[in-house]
């Protein structure tokens, strides 16, 4: 289909990867229609889009906000019009000084992949495919990033954690990659439960996603884990300490 009659709704397009994929559709032709949980964040984006969209692009870009993305019937307005949607949010440390893993990392993660899919199959007429972005660390074995050097991941292979380890372990980190397991589970067990879906199911597991730093923050606390982790040794604060590890990196980019 021609990418000019096609509006993609995104969500977490204020954070690292998501404006990355915002701009891959623009660049593309398609129209977006980006979920922000505020308009503070969709000022933001509109900052980002301005320092590397052109005004074409820009003039195709739409907001939703949707402050819960866990509360029932949360992305029914926005799925209306879309023909497809790419589902990038997901909170990977508890905000504001919180505690809580539950409220603010394991819910949000697994019910705003199933409430967004309720949506689409309920209020998305034009759905054709919805893509979740799920997390290597959804497969790698817990408690270790060592694996053999031949071995390929597939679908077949999870990590070994559920809901109950991570609330005990009541760690951001932990609860994180949790969030991951049971989200992509959730998604592609709604896929199998709805055999009647006029939309596809398709998650991807990307690793640690390092890149410019496109998306507009307003100081440097309010950069990605990835970004800030490579601030980390620009900035000085890892002076004098050795790496726990050397791991193999790869460049990709989004094209």
């Amino acid at each position: 289909m021609d990418p000019s009659t096609q509006t993609i709704l995104i969500t977490g397009t204020s954070g690292h990867a998501g404006a990355h994929i915002l701009l891959a559709f623009l660049a593309r032709g398609y129209a977006v229609l980006a979920a922000v949980r505020s308009q503070s964040s969709a000022s933001k984006v509109s900052r980002t889009l301005a320092a590397h969209a052109t005004p074409a692009q820009q003039s195709r870009v739409s907001f939703a906000v949707v402050p819960d993305i866990t509360a029932p019937g949360a992305f029914d307005g926005a799925v209306s019009g879309a023909d497809g949607i790419v589902h990038v949010a997901s909170p990977i440390r508890p905000a504001g000084g919180s505690s809580d893993v539950v409220a603010d990392i394991l819910d949000p993660a697994v019910a705003g992949t199933l409430g967004l899919l309720d949506s689409a199959r309920s209020h998305g007429p034009r759905v054709r495919r919805v893509v979740v972005t799920g997390s290597m660390v959804a497969v790698m074995p817990f408690g270790t990033s060592v694996v053999a050097a031949d071995h390929v991941f597939t679908e077949e292979d999870w990590m070994s954690i559920d809901r109950d380890i991570a609330v005990k372990s009541g760690h951001p980190g932990i609860a994180y990659a949790a969030s991951k397991v049971l989200a992509e589970r959730a998604a592609l067990e709604y896929g199998a439960r709805h055999p009647g879906l006029r939309f596809s199911v398709v998650t991807v597991v990307p690793p640690s996603i390092f890149g410019p730093q496109i998306n507009a923050v307003d100081s440097l606390d309010g950069l990605n884990l990835t970004p800030a982790a490579v601030w980390s040794i620009v900035g000085g604060d890892l002076a004098g300490r050795e790496p726990p590890s050397l791991r193999r990196f790869f460049s990709y980019q989004i094209q």
